[in-house]
């Protein structure tokens, strides 16, 4: 709209033209005494949200002392005088910062850290572009992604490593921050907030389980599954505390931003300074590549669900060149659109709060899927004991029992110390919102369950494994096995 922009030119007292102007405005003189009394004499008018003018260009018109708040000289088209006053002035119009329809100016002190943020489009523009090309690499064999997977995993240890070795350069430089003796890095096993944050160390150390996967292509899986899940184990636990350790040698414990503490941890120890602005790029490819392994997880899941008639159809479309499931990997994408664009509701509890609320809740699903393998394990050992499997659970009886139930314990402790408020404080009641979603959302999902069950072919019902389809089965894989050595002798190549 005409109204969204307005000019204000200097007028030539002797041509009565503007200066250097060749375009008209309605008149010789325009109307630019609109803008003119906008600036000057209707601030208010100009600083509120009904006013539809949003920008004013000017040309040898606004001088230093013209004042007005929203109103900005970005350079001018001539060096400056030799009034450092002068200087000040001119510089200083091009860095003043805007103030709201209030009239406050939007500085520290109104904004607080907030003030130095990066724009919220741009912030949702990278998200977007995230979400959207790994959906885009889903389409295609995991194997024509995998270098992106492993160089993501390369980066983070890096990441941390280097986090770890700043600390210490800035410890031995500036001295520690906190109070670095072994026994601070031990939880406070009675402070419920700290119990919180068990579930994100568990967090943390999910996903390297899926070494088992690669078992067809080790030599010996029943000693190298475990020696790797092991050494992976320790590996990461000494990559997360060498990093912690170098936060922690940086800024004070009580100043550490749960979001961003890695992050301002680096800027504090090395400043705006390119070693800082190479690691957080790095940092945001390897959220890239985490994104990718995640969702290639999650996607091939859904698929398998929607197969077996446990989720809607939709996530069961698969491409027909790669086998690839592209059903949902779009409507994956779709999904975490809609939540990266809450982000743009003017709402602070839905556009922040909410936004963070779901990635809690998100940790708190990743952590209950896991709690059925243990008993899914106990039955397996009871009713298919038989089968010859690449590597065996060495324990057994009370032992074994042990082993399972432990885990599983932590998971549940770990799940209600995130979302079941634990006291009457303020930060342990903002947990029930998060606890209501988790409930709505199993609910939702149970229904979605039920609902696609009805498209379910009798002949695809699983009423759980029993000792005697365990047997069937492995009567029938031997079968298999059999006719395909017996067609591998006959074949003219054997």
């Amino acid at each position: 709209p005409a109204d969204t922009h307005k000019g204000y030119f200097s007028i030539d007292k002797k041509t009565g033209r503007a200066v250097n102007s060749t375009l008209k405005r309605g008149s010789e003189f325009s109307d630019d005494i609109s803008a003119y009394d906008l600036i000057l004499k209707n601030k208010e008018r100009l600083l509120s949200f009904e006013e539809p003018t949003r920008f004013i260009f000017s040309h040898s018109a606004l001088r230093e002392g013209w004042d007005n708040p929203n109103v900005f000289q970005i350079c001018t088209l001539k060096h400056g005088g030799d009034s450092s006053t002068q200087k000040r002035q001119e510089v200083g119009r091009g860095l003043r910062l805007c103030v709201n329809q209030q009239g406050e100016r939007m500085d520290a002190d109104t904004c607080g850290d907030s003030v130095h943020s990066i724009n919220t489009l741009t912030v949702i523009g990278i998200e977007l572009a995230f979400v959207w090309i790994v959906v885009i690499m889903s389409f295609f064999k995991v194997s024509d992604s995998e270098w992106i997977l492993n160089g993501g995993a390369v980066l983070k240890v890096a990441i941390a490593l280097a986090v770890g070795g700043l600390g210490i350069w800035y410890a031995c430089t500036h001295g520690f921050a906190n109070d670095m003796s072994p026994h601070t890095f031990l939880p406070d096993l009675t402070s419920t907030s700290a119990l919180g944050y068990l579930s994100i160390i568990l967090f943390n150390f999910m996903g390297f389980e899926v070494i088992t996967t690669f078992a067809s292509d080790m030599k010996n899986p029943a000693r190298d599954i475990p020696k790797a899940i092991i050494l992976g184990g320790l590996a990461i636990a000494a990559i997360y505390l060498f990093a912690s350790f170098g936060i922690g040698a940086a800024i004070p414990a009580d100043e550490i931003d749960p979001d961003f503490g890695m992050i301002v941890a680096v800027q504090t120890m090395v400043g705006d300074s390119p070693i800082f602005a190479i690691i957080c790029i790095v940092f945001l490819l390897t959220l890239f590549a985490n994104m990718a392994s995640w969702s290639f997880g999650v996607n091939f899941v859904a698929d398998y669900a929607a197969k077996h008639g446990n989720m809607p159809a939709v996530f069961a479309k698969e491409s027909a060149k790669t086998g690839m499931p592209n059903g949902a990997a779009i409507v994956n994408g779709v999904v975490a659109t809609l939540c990266i664009l809450l982000q743009l509701i003017p709402i602070e509890a839905i556009s922040n709060g909410f936004f963070w609320m779901l990635f809690s809740v998100n940790v708190v699903f990743l952590l209950i899927s896991y709690i059925p393998m243990f008993p899914a394990f106990f039955k397996l050992r009871k009713v298919d004991a038989k089968r010859e499997r690449v590597f065996s659970f060495p324990f057994k009886g009370g032992l074994m029992m042990v082993c399972l139930i432990v885990p599983a314990v932590e998971l549940v402790l770990s799940i209600i110390a995130t979302v079941v408020p634990l006291g009457g404080g303020e930060e342990e009641l903002a947990k029930i919102p998060m606890l209501v979603m988790v409930v709505a959302i199993m609910v939702l999902g149970e229904v979605v369950r039920v609902v696609s069950k009805r498209n379910r072919k009798p002949e695809d019902e699983f009423n759980g494994l029993t000792p005697e389809l365990a047997e069937q089965w492995l009567l029938e894989e031997a079968a298999q096995a059999e006719a395909e050595e017996q067609a591998a002798a006959s074949s003219p190549q054997g």
